[in-house]
């Protein structure tokens, strides 16, 4: 969830939704570019987002280490899924 939400807000070259009517029928489009193009990385901001999902979770995990994880969320240097070089952590947590 805070992965998506955090890509949502880095998408530089959004989507245009409009509507119309053709004829009877009600139709729902978009003007799409070619290339999504986002941002550069905003750590601090995916933290936030990361953070604000994940807190309570750490809060009552009972790891000794509770506020150097929520710091580090915080700042955008940790996540949870996804290992330094990006495979996927199985036990995450």
């Amino acid at each position: 969830m805070a992965r998506h939400a955090y890509l949502n807000a880095v998408i530089e070259s959004r989507p245009i939704f409009y509507s119309n009517f053709e004829g009877n029928d009600y139709k729902i489009s978009a003007k799409i570019d070619e290339h999504v193009r986002l941002i550069d990385p905003i750590p601090e901001l995916y933290g936030e987002f990361l953070t604000r999902a994940c807190a309570d979770m750490v809060e009552l995990s009972g790891a000794l280490n509770i506020e150097e994880v929520l710091t580090n969320m915080k700042n955008g240097k940790w996540t949870f899924l996804f290992r330094p070089d990006g495979s996927f952590e199985s036990n995450a947590f």
